[in-house]
């Protein structure tokens, strides 16, 4: 049997100030717009911005994104500033710690992206099976 997501939901009161920010920062593009809604696929995953008038939305990251090289982050992280910059905005706070960078967007959701390692959650799954051989 095969799973796989439809779509990842993301509230937002402002869909359109949360697809500009992240179409900046990714690189991506509106696969379906609506009055309530904004679709987009990230990474294979298609993403959907939802409006939500809630006072208060979920600030903490759900998920975690990867690249394959560090320099991609720096990429990131310069987009972001760039952002910020251009936006003239204070609170997106981007950090890079090792292979990780964390940044808040602008509803305040906290999101995470690393470097991917050699050792992927496939390996994990299918780990090679040592035989344990001993002779009593």
């Amino acid at each position: 049997m095969e799973v796989m997501f439809d779509s990842l939901k993301l509230y937002s009161k402002k869909p359109a100030e949360i697809f500009n920010f992240l179409s900046f920062i990714f690189d991506i593009e509106i696969l379906e717009n609506s009055e309530t809604n904004i679709r987009f696929r990230l990474g294979g995953v298609i993403f959907e911005i939802i409006e939500c008038k809630k006072s208060k939305i979920s600030k903490e990251h759900f998920f975690t994104l990867c690249v394959d090289q560090v320099i991609k982050l720096q990429e990131l992280k310069q987009s972001l500033e760039f952002y910020e910059y251009k936006q003239n905005m204070k609170e997106l706070k981007s950090t890079i710690n090792g292979s990780e960078l964390s940044f808040i967007d602008p509803d305040g959701r906290s999101w995470q992206v690393l470097v991917k390692n050699e050792f992927s959650f496939k390996d994990a799954m299918h780990p090679n099976k040592a035989i344990n051989v001993r002779n009593c």
